[in-house]
Order: structure tokens, then C-alpha cells, then sequence
């Protein structure tokens, strides 16, 4: 019998003599069920402890299979690859691990790959500080082999990109790039030249931008690697595309396309597709970037590659919002639905999540689409800027959905938010070319010191060899004051040399950038004097004054800006456009015949004809006419000027839009 059976006999017989039966049987019921509770009780305090301590041991388990013990440094790398961008935290365990486990008896872990490979790691969780660290662990790069120096400074110019530190990245990227020039390693040279072009890129710096792009056209003219030249084509259009040179871009890509068409890879060719659209999107050629996503389509469906037909489908989605064709847009998105389980990447599921809230938005259904976008994941970027775009970006279609939604104080605060952040872009973005030009500054102004440094340590070099020369020669008085003054002058030469170079602001429009009339007299007279043939086109824009009573003089000016940038792409080195006066311009065509300037200005006319200016969000389609003459003998800069008014007065009285030739050559 148990204790408690005992204790309940003789509570109960003490009872039996004290009360009646009927008082014993509740007295002893309700002393048995509190005792039989309290061993109930007792059992199972003791079993949730045994569970806990099963649970924390199973997850201790769980830990050490998520960050295995690894001795052979492949392993490690597959793992790091494997892991990095979901699992940061768990890669860096491993390397600790791996240093801890291997100390002083692998020294394959000093390797530059198992270094550059733990910079990755840092670089992913952001610690920039650690990864630093490591890079100097490596030391002189100078006994390295060619390419891991390369490796080492690519992967400096990486983490100093990350820390806005774009001048130092660029300087890494041209010591690298000089290397594999050096060593004609032309894969190297074409992607560090890409890399520093990019980085332009960010600075909104065209010219270096485009001066880079051209060395990478330069060396893919001379290669037959069609991957080579697919990959970096690809690169090439993207940063042509964000500088607004879509024109190039679109060169670039269709180049390639029809390399990669002749070869019938269907793959490479439904992406290059997809990245055209891209271009013509931009440009907002959208029949064009539609017609571009259905042959990159088929050819997803020829190749049977699902992931391609749903980017294909979900681009063409895109399209369709930017024109508010929201009922084309539904069918697709449930195609894309049936296709979501071929997502690969992260970038490209967020791409769906964020087409898929806007048509859901473009068809009222507001709650939903802000579900979706509350649940965007952008865990995977790691440039701060890039993320920080991508935030305004949602912020904005919150704010407008939520007012939209009848929400006005959640639409307020999210529009606080993203004025907010943008404010905050736009100051980054400020401090990034800020940043570059003092580095470039500061660096320019370290060499300075340097040059003078060393021209003063010549300088004494010389006076030193003056001097003992004079004690030698005491008729040579002469030379030693020759030898001043060309001391004197060799330090006024440096002095000039340090100096900023004269610009030549004075010869620039500063409304639209283009050329002014001095320096239209200058270069005409400069010609002539050199006897070079040349021709003039002048064209003013019709109607312009009515413009600039309806939208003002201050938008007419950004209009006028826009002529200029378009016609730009036009005119080469041979072709100059100066801005003559208000909405009057002139082209000075250097080495052109009279019917070759009268092509010219045909070209510049249907130009100008060929897509609609947007100021403002406003679209406006503008024509112009034209007058065409050529320079030949006695002719003088006035005789001309008035010759091609004369022409471009007859295209006005004609109606406009026209070109009139004046003149023979």
C-alpha cells in the first residue's frame, strides 16, 4: 500500500469515531483529491523539465548541423558559397572554426583565396572594419601572382564601393586594370574598365563614364569570345541605359543579339531580349519593348525554361502599368502566378511582388497590394544606396495607395516618411560626389607636394653643384647668376604647372550647354583662315514663342536643353552646335558639301519629329525649319550667316518644318 493509501486509512478512521458516515465520506473525498492533485501536479512540473531539457539539447544538435566542422578549406568555400547570403552569421562560425581547428598546422587558410573568400563573409554582414582588416593581412600584393594581385584589388575597390569611398575604389580599379593591360590579360582589362565605369556611372560623370565604356568597345572589337563579349555587352548597355544614352544601348545590344541569334542560343538571346526591353522601356518606345518580351518569350518556350517565360511575362507586366493597361496586365499575372515556383533569386521575386501589387492597385484592390508590399524582402542588398532607393520607390506607391484607400493618416505618415528618405538619397547621393571630388582633390594636391618636394631637392642638387663649381672656377661668376635664373624660371614653370587649367566657360551657353555665338565666330574664322571646306545648317523651333507664353520662359529653356541633348547624339566631333540666340541655332559641318549639310539637316528634322519632349511630366511635339549653306571662296562669316537666314526664313513662309538650301559648292 502506498504512503498516501495509509494516511487516507487513518484519516478515516479517526472520522468514523468523530462524525457521522455521512461527514466522513466528504471529509475524505476531498483529502484524497487534493492529495491525488498535488502528486498530479509534482509529475508533471517534472516531465515539462524533462521536455525542456530534450528540447534544448535537440537545438544544440540542430546549431552544430548548421555550422559543420570543417578540415579541408574546399569544403569550407562550397559551404560559404552555398550559405553566404541567407546564412552570414553561420558562414563566419565555420571560418572561426575552421582557424581555430586548423591554427598552425594549415597554412592554406593564409591563401589569398581563403582570404578574399572570409572578406566576403565580413563584406555580407557588413562589418567593413574587419574586412579591411583581412585584405591588409595579405601584405605587399607585388610577390603575388599576376592575377590574385588583380583579385586582391578588385576586391579592395568592392568593400571601398560599399563605404562610398568611390575614389579610392577607382584608384584600386585602374591599378588592376593597368596590370592586365600589361600582362594582356584582356578578360581582366575588359571588366575593371567596366567596374570604373560604373562607378562614374554612380557619380552621374558621363564623360569618364563614356571615355571607359569606349576603351571596353575598343578591346570586344578585337575578341572572338562570344560569352566574353554576351557579359560584358550586357554590363555595357545597363550603364548606357542609366546615362540616358539609349541609343548606344540599344547598339550595344542588338550586336550581340544578332551574334547570339546566328548561333541559335535561345537562352542567351530571350535574356538579351528582356534586357532591350529594358532600354526601350526607358526611352518609352513601349510598342517596341512589347515586341521585344514576345520574341524573348517564344524563345523561353522553345528552350523550355520556365524562369525565362515568367521574367519575360512579368516584364511585360511591367510595360503594361507604365501605360495603365491594367485589364492586359490581369491575364498575365495569373499566368505569372502558375509559373512563381521557378523563382531563383531573390531580386527577381521581389521584381514579381512589386508588379503584382501595382496591378492589384490599378484594379482598386488597395488592401491587397499593400499587404504585398509590407512583406518585400530586400535583405539580399547590400548597397545601402541601392536599398535605400528601393525604399523611396515603395514608400511612394504606399503613400498614394493609402490615400487612395480613403487612409489619409497613414498616407500622410508614409509620405512624411518618404520625403523623408529622399531627402536622405538625395544627401548621400550629394556627400558620394562630394566625397570623390575632394579625394581627387586631396590626392592631386599630395602629388603637388610631392612634385615639389623633388623639384626642390633638384633645385638644390643643382645650387650645391653651383657652388663647388664656384669655389673650383671664380671666373665663372656668369654661369652661377645663368644658373639662378633658371632656377628662378624652372619654379615659375611649376608654379604654372600647378596652376588650375582656363576654362573655356566663356564659350558655352549656359542655358543649354551647347556652344555660343563667340565661340561660333571664333571656330568659323579658324576655318577659313585653315581653308577648310565647311557648311551651315541653322534651324529655329516653330512656334516657339507661343510655347513660351503657355508654359513660360523658364520651361522653355529646359525644353531648348532637351533639343540640344537629343540632337547631341546626332553630331560627332565634325559637327558642332552653337546656340545662336533664343530658340535659333546653327551647326557648323566641318569637311560637308552642300547636299551632304542638306542630309544633315534633313537627319536633325525628323529627329526632332521622331518622339515627343516631356517637360514636366508634359508631352509636347515640336518641329523646326531649316537652312542650308556652304562656305566657298570670298565668302565672309556675315555673308553666310545672312545667306542661311535667307533659307531659313523661306522654310518659315513655306509653313516650317521644311529645309531650304541657299547657295552652290
Amino acid at each position: 500500500m502506498s504512503s498516501f493509501g495509509i494516511i487516507g486509512l487513518g484519516f478515516y478512521l479517526v472520522i468514523y469515531f468523530m462524525v457521522n458516515l455521512r461527514t466522513f465520506v466528504i471529509v475524505f473525498t476531498i483529502v484524497t483529491l487534493s492529495l491525488s492533485g498535488l502528486v498530479q501536479a509534482n509529475n508533471s512540473q517534472t516531465d515539462d523539465k524533462k521536455k525542456v531539457q530534450v528540447a534544448s539539447l535537440q537545438e544544440q544538435k540542430q546549431e552544430q548541423l548548421l555550422v559543420p566542422n570543417f578540415s579541408d578549406i574546399n569544403d569550407l568555400l562550397d559551404y560559404k558559397t552555398q550559405w553566404l547570403i541567407n546564412k552570414p552569421e553561420n558562414v563566419l562560425t565555420a571560418f572561426q572554426q575552421f582557424e581555430s581547428n586548423s591554427l598552425n598546422t594549415k597554412p592554406e587558410q593564409h591563401s589569398v583565396q581563403y582570404t578574399l573568400a572570409l572578406v566576403d563573409v565580413y563584406t555580407r554582414l557588413s562589418d567593413f572594419d574587419n574586412a579591411i582588416t583581412t585584405l591588409e593581412s595579405i601584405g605587399v600584393i607585388d610577390n603575388l601572382d599576376v592575377t590574385e594581385q588583380i583579385k586582391v584589388l578588385e576586391k579592395k575597390a568592392q568593400v571601398s564601393v560599399l563605404q562610398a569611398n568611390i575614389f579610392y575604389a577607382n584608384q584600386f580599379l585602374s591599378l588592376a586594370n593597368q596590370l592586365a593591360k600589361d600582362n594582356q590579360l584582356t578578360r581582366q582589362s575588359i571588366f575593371t574598365a567596366l567596374s570604373i565605369s560604373d562607378n562614374y556611372v554612380r557619380l552621374a560623370d558621363e564623360v569618364n563614364a563614356v571615355f571607359w565604356q569606349e576603351q571596353v568597345q575598343s578591346l570586344l572589337s578585337t575578341q572572338d569570345d562570344i560569352g566574353m563579349l554576351i557579359e560584358a555587352s550586357i554590363i555595357l548597355a545597363k550603364q548606357q541605359q542609366t546615362l540616358g544614352i539609349y541609343l548606344s544601348a540599344t547598339k550595344t545590344l542588338i550586336h550581340v543579339i544578332d551574334l547570339v541569334s546566328a548561333q541559335n542560343f535561345y537562352n542567351v538571346e530571350a535574356s538579351l531580349r528582356i534586357q532591350l526591353s529594358h532600354n526601350f522601356k526607358t526611352a518609352e518606345q513601349y510598342v517596341n519593348a512589347e515586341q521585344e518580351l514576345e520574341k524573348a518569350y517564344k524563345l523561353a518556350v522553345k528552350s523550355r525554361n520556365q524562369q525565362q517565360q515568367l521574367m519575360a511575362i512579368v516584364n511585360l507586366i511591367d510595360v503594361y502599368i507604365i501605360q495603365s493597361k491594367y485589364d492586359d496586365a490581369l491575364p498575365l499575372l495569373k499566368a505569372a502566378e502558375r509559373l512563381e515556383r521557378f523563382f531563383t533569386s531573390a531580386k527577381d521575386q521581389r521584381a514579381f511582388a512589386l508588379v503584382k501589387a501595382q496591378v492589384l492597385a490599378g484594379t482598386s484592390q488597395y488592401s491587397q497590394a499593400l499587404i504585398i508590399l509590407d512583406k518585400v524582402n530586400t535583405d539580399d542588398i547590400l548597397a545601402p544606396s541601392e536599398k535605400q532607393k528601393l525604399a523611396i520607390d515603395i514608400l511612394t506607391l504606399k503613400s498614394k495607395w493609402l490615400m487612395l484607400s480613403g487612409a489619409k493618416q497613414p498616407s500622410i505618415q508614409a509620405f512624411e516618411q518618404l520625403l523623408t528618405k529622399s531627402l536622405t538619397y538625395q544627401q548621400h547621393t550629394s556627400n558620394l560626389k562630394l566625397d570623390f571630388v575632394m579625394a581627387n582633390y586631396q590626392h592631386d594636391l599630395e602629388q603637388a607636394k610631392q612634385d615639389v618636394m623633388q623639384q626642390k631637392s633638384l633645385a638644390e642638387e643643382v645650387k650645391q653643384q653651383n657652388l663647388a663649381l664656384a669655389e673650383r672656377l671664380s671666373n665663372l661668376k656668369i654661369l652661377l647668376l645663368l644658373s639662378f635664373v633658371a632656377l628662378i624660371a624652372g619654379s615659375y614653370f611649376i608654379y604654372k604647372r600647378l596652376q588650375p587649367k582656363r576654362t573655356e566657360f566663356q564659350f558655352i551657353d549656359p542655358i543649354t550647354g551647347a556652344h555660343n555665338h563667340s565661340y561660333f565666330v571664333k571656330h568659323v574664322n579658324r576655318l577659313m583662315q585653315n581653308d577648310m571646306p565647311f557648311s551651315l545648317v541653322m534651324f529655329d523651333v516653330d512656334n516657339m514663342r507661343m510655347i513660351n507664353q503657355k508654359l513660360g520662359h523658364e520651361l522653355g529653356d529646359r525644353l531648348l536643353t532637351q533639343i540640344v541633348e537629343r540632337l547631341g547624339v546626332r553630331l560627332g566631333s565634325n559637327k558642332l552646335l552653337v546656340r545662336l540666340s533664343g530658340d535659333r541655332f546653327i551647326v557648323i559641318a566641318k569637311n560637308f558639301s552642300l547636299n551632304q549639310a542638306f542630309a544633315l539637316a534633313e537627319i536633325l528634322r525628323k529627329e526632332l519629329n521622331s518622339n515627343k519632349f516631356y517637360v514636366d511630366n508634359l508631352g509636347i511635339n515640336l518641329s523646326a525649319s531649316f537652312g542650308v549653306t556652304c562656305h566657298y571662296e570670298n565668302k565672309t562669316i556675315d555673308s553666310m550667316k545672312d545667306e542661311v537666314q535667307d533659307a531659313l526664313n523661306k522654310a518659315k513662309t513655306k509653313g516650317g518644318n521644311i529645309t531650304q538650301v541657299v547657295g552652290f559648292c
